[in-house]
């Protein structure tokens, strides 16, 4: 059996999206990851724009990353050794990959 894995999940700031994908590209522990931009949604509304506030929602970039299980917490470790604020992460198990 594969040694298990996990899915961690960066959501940020648009204005991150260069600095994350560097960030990415360069990291020891990430081989590949996807990234989409999406629409955040929550009842904390101080650090929205009056534009987001009335729309409910602000653009966010999100990336998926898929690492061996016992490499996130080296991940994390580096992650947090970023200068930016504003990203959030999930880490999740994955049960199964593959590809066909």
């Amino acid at each position: 059996m594969d040694a298990p894995q996990a899915l961690v999940v960066l959501s940020a700031p648009p204005e991150l999206k260069e600095d994350l994908i560097d960030w990415l590209l360069v990291s020891r522990n990430v081989r590949s990851f996807n990234s989409e931009e999406t629409l955040g949604h929550s009842s904390e509304h101080g650090h929205l724009s009056i534009a987001e506030q009335v729309r409910g929602e602000e653009k966010q970039i999100q990336f998926q990353i898929l690492l061996p299980a016992h490499e996130v917490a080296a991940f994390l470790d580096e992650l947090k050794t970023m200068p930016h604020t504003g990203i959030q992460y999930w880490v999740l198990p994955v049960s199964e990959t593959g590809s066909l």
